[in-house]
């Protein structure tokens, strides 16, 4: 009588087939040392839920817009809760850099710069739209109207990302900005060679000598929540 057996273990896999007293076949295998690790899991859910809490964002900005009469560079199915799809982007957020000869203003943290020193009038209203969609794209918020619970609002490691903001506050004052510019969309500016703290912006386009925000931290940077 042939019978058929195996055995799970924590990292194994074994399996045998006798007949009667006789083995005609055995095999093992051995898991790989992270098979059943949660990290890749647990990553893939920190993903999910920040890109989530992107869009939730994008949305409820997208209904503020809508409101002011501004017009929306971002289409959501609706109803667009829980998963916020996207159903149609404007060519004008994703660009970054006019062409040769148009002197419009693509540049997310150009505009940002603008409206903090009070160039706004300088903005069409789409402008406006993408330096607040911008914006709220990053980290430092404490109450939210997008957030779907408290959960929500709370950072997996506060201390981890408070070291990121020493970081992040340190290496604008190795860069002599002014305290009053510290603040996200000045250093991107700064490493994209559009602004300098002597005189401002100086283009809204790049050239060799640019540099990106995120290759300067690595994994790029947290700003203090006051920024």
């Amino acid at each position: 009588m042939l019978v058929f057996g195996f055995d799970v273990g924590t990292g194994s896999l074994g399996a045998v087939i006798r007949n009667d007293n006789d083995i005609i076949w055995h095999e093992s295998w051995k898991f790989p040392a992270d098979f059943a690790s949660t990290q890749a899991a647990a990553s893939k859910r920190r993903m999910l839920r920040t890109r989530t809490a992107h869009r939730a964002r994008e949305y409820w900005w997208n209904q503020q817009a809508l409101a002011l009469k501004f017009p929306v560079l971002k289409e959501f199915r609706e109803p667009a809760y829980p998963d916020y799809r996207v159903v149609k982007v404007d060519p004008r957020l994703q660009r970054e850099f006019p062409a040769p000869g148009d002197e419009t203003v693509y540049t997310c943290c150009l505009l940002r710069v603008m409206i903090l020193e009070g160039q706004i009038e300088k903005l069409a209203d789409w402008q406006i739209y993408k330096a607040v969609h911008s914006a709220i794209q990053k980290r430092g918020y404490g109450t939210v109207p997008w957030a779907n619970s408290k959960n929500d609002e709370k950072k997996e490691d506060e201390a981890h990302e408070s070291g990121r903001a020493a970081e992040f506050d340190a290496k604008l004052e190795e860069l002599s900005i002014p305290e009053s510019k510290r603040l996200p969309c000045y250093f991107e500016a700064h490493e994209m060679r559009l602004w300098n703290p002597s005189t401002g912006i100086t283009g809204i386009r790049q050239d060799h000598h640019a540099r990106s925000a995120e290759t300067v931290f690595r994994k790029g940077y947290t700003a203090p929540r006051s920024a």
